[in-house]
């Protein structure tokens, strides 16, 4: 037997008035979709605690087969993987982003989609900057940096009192998201520097002349490092070629022992074609094959359902179609999360899977609704050990 899990970031939605209270997903033309769930079985991961953050690195990190809330590393620990740095003794790394502030609010979480040259630049001056402070900046791919702070200086965060990712603090004063005790360690006025320094540096002056948001404060969080052996082999008994798109970090990939193969971003639904050619080639080599793509949760964060239906199509079209047919395969269909169009932002709502059934019985509508008429599984690890097992998830 050989496995295919397609997990779709951002598929699932919640019921829009203007689709006659039918989700994108229920509204698309999926008929491959449909006729492989007629062998299927369906279900829902989650809903993602309250002690985590609506956003995708922990929904994705749960889908793939962990607790995300006791095992996630942190987006510094990940991103640390992925260029290949370690912290010196005495420090760790915290992950920020350069994001766009007006009257307080942060209204971009990504300065306007900063290129990696001006971020480049714009960390080199933090650095000479904050040298005294002995605080050291590193220039990461993706949007995505890291700042090597010491333990003695301010606090690391903890599962129990975090920082947000930026995602989460859209439209909101920058100050609410800091905890307390954080305050308390001089990380406001460490942030006021930092934002005086950006305000008045060259590269911001061009961005604004030029229409462009201005990269004029940075968010940091996600500091909280590794936790115990994650090696995806060792728990699951497969190791999988992994297919993923840049917002997948490589990092986390190394940090669970799998084999990542990075994926230019996908632009257009065409695009899939060639993408599921490359799957097919993938499963002649490897037993397990997992791929993941977020063309929908690009889409919902700008409220386009349209383009949300279009692209559903395509991935029934290209993705689906090609491998639901074979009888060797086992196909699992993933969400990672419920992201929301209307709202523009990724909801708590348990994400609904779905995966090829090896016995008969009920047949699974491909729907958001049809997927929560049981109750919700709460740990990735029973999903994914059930996709590799056996048919029976309840």
């Amino acid at each position: 037997m050989k496995y295919l899990g397609l997990l779709l970031s951002g598929i699932a939605d919640e019921p829009l008035e203007i689709l006659d209270g039918k989700t994108p997903l229920e509204a698309a033309d999926t008929p491959n979709l449909d006729a492989w769930g007629q062998h299927a079985v369906s279900g829902r991961l989650g809903p993602i605690p309250d002690r985590l953050w609506p956003d995708a690195e922990y929904s994705v990190f749960g889908s793939l087969g962990y607790d995300a809330e006791k095992e996630y590393p942190g987006r510094a620990a990940v991103l640390a993987a992925e260029i290949g740095v370690e912290p010196a003794p005495g420090r760790h790394f915290w992950a920020f982003r350069f994001v766009t502030v007006s009257e307080s609010r942060i209204i971009d979480e990504t300065a306007g989609s900063i290129s990696h040259r001006e971020a480049q630049v714009l960390t080199e001056g933090l650095n000479r900057h904050f040298h005294s402070d002995g605080i050291r900046f590193v220039t990461g791919p993706g949007g995505t940096h890291l700042a090597e702070v010491p333990e003695s200086a301010w606090p690391q965060d903890t599962m129990a009192e975090r920082m947000c990712p930026p995602s989460v603090m859209v439209q909101k004063s920058w100050r609410e998201g800091i905890p307390r005790h954080f305050l308390q360690t001089g990380w406001e006025t460490f942030l006021t520097k930092a934002a005086q320094f950006l305000e008045n540096h060259e590269v911001n002056k061009v961005r604004i002349d030029l229409g462009e948001n201005p990269a004029n404060f940075i968010w940091l969080w996600g500091s909280y490092g590794p936790s115990g052996d994650l090696g995806f082999e060792k728990r699951f008994g497969l190791r999988p070629s992994v297919l993923a798109t840049p917002v997948f970090s490589p990092g986390l990939g190394r940090l669970l022992g799998l084999d990542w193969n990075p994926l230019k971003e996908i632009q257009e639904p065409v695009e899939l074609k060639a993408l599921a050619e490359l799957l097919g080639q993938q499963l002649e080599a490897r037993d397990f094959v997992w791929l993941l793509i977020s063309p929908t949760d690009r889409v919902s964060r700008e409220g386009d359902y349209k383009q949300k239906i279009r692209w559903i199509e395509a991935m029934d079209r290209y993705l689906v179609a090609p491998f639901a047919v074979r009888p060797e395969l086992r196909l699992g269909v993933f969400s990672a999360h419920v992201h929301s169009s209307a709202k523009r932002r990724i909801t708590r709502t348990a994400a609904p899977f779905w995966m090829s059934a090896e016995k008969p019985g009920a047949p699974a509508l491909i729907t958001e609704e049809a997927a929560a008429s049981g109750p919700p599984i709460p740990l990735g690890s029973t999903v994914i050990r059930s996709f590799l097992k056996t048919d029976n998830v309840r």
